[in-house]
């Protein structure tokens, strides 16, 4: 049986699990910048370590709605297509091992359950496993970021 490390992260009071590999770093909200020309799911910018990072809001992404910062707030950073992008959540709460066999298909026909490819019980809750390719792919003109990024901050 394959074993593999996921984070469990909650979105407002939902859980989310994603795989260990997908995740660069957990970081505490910082100073977030708007920017305007961006898309919608674009809370702002973050920078750490010397690179400007754009940091999305699940919130949007899911519910339409922007999350509440507060101090369980976390960014999830990610790498994709060779960019750094930040996912804003209201707590990453925990890493835990889950078998392959315990993840169950997902079958709903929403907007956003095209994120998800399955889902695992523990604890009596329900972990709804995010696809981050498909996740992230969902922000508007994504691969086009980092140029438009250099515009606006011309």
């Amino acid at each position: 049986m394959s074993t593999q490390k996921i984070i469990i992260f909650q979105v407002g009071q939902e859980d989310f699990g994603i795989s260990v590999e997908h995740i660069r770093s957990i970081e505490k909200v910082p100073y977030l910048q708007e920017v305007s020309n961006l898309p919608k799911e674009i809370k702002g910018l973050m920078s750490l370590r010397g690179e400007v990072i754009p940091v999305s809001d699940t919130g949007v992404m899911l519910h339409g709605k922007p999350l509440d910062v507060n101090e369980q707030s976390k960014v999830l950073l990610f790498e994709v297509n060779d960019q750094m992008i930040g996912c804003l959540v209201s707590d990453a709460k925990d890493i835990i091992d889950i078998e392959q066999s315990e993840i169950k298909p997902f079958h709903m026909n929403t907007k956003a359950s095209e994120y998800f490819f399955g889902v695992v019980e523990r604890e009596n809750k329900m972990i709804l496993q995010v696809d981050p390719n498909k996740f992230l792919g969902k922000i508007e003109d994504l691969d086009q970021l980092p140029d438009r990024l250099k515009e606006e901050l011309a």
